[in-house]
């Protein structure tokens, strides 16, 4: 098994979820303004309405950097790892069979003008 791939897995897994769960309250607007949670500037301070706005505003915004960080964590696992289902055995892939061998050669540099 892999183990740091694994557990980089589970941190940025983690990671995703959380984002996601602190920013639901904020979305519904749950959190009344105080000075530890939520988007916290001087006129969201201020004015109540102001507050529950912006904070639902960039609350939609932090559920998607979740939501996204979720999917990238799962997607480049099985891109730069092998899963095999039988034995349950997790590796790394070699290079012939990882995205670096499907990327195409660097175009050649020329001199002169165009």
């Amino acid at each position: 098994m892999d183990r740091p791939m694994i557990a980089l897995l589970i941190v940025f897994i983690a990671s995703g979820l959380l984002m996601s769960s602190l920013a639901l309250p904020l979305m519904w607007r749950k959190v009344p303004p105080n000075h530890w949670y939520g988007f916290r500037v001087r006129r969201t301070l201020e004015d109540e309405a102001v507050w529950y706005a912006a904070n639902e505003f960039s609350a939609r915004r932090l559920l998607w950097v979740g939501i996204a960080t979720v999917a990238a964590a799962i997607s480049l696992f099985f891109v730069t790892t092998r899963v095999d289902l039988g034995s349950g055995s997790i590796r790394r892939t070699d290079s012939k069979n990882s995205l670096s061998a499907i990327t195409p050669p660097p175009l050649p540099i020329t001199s002169g003008t165009f």
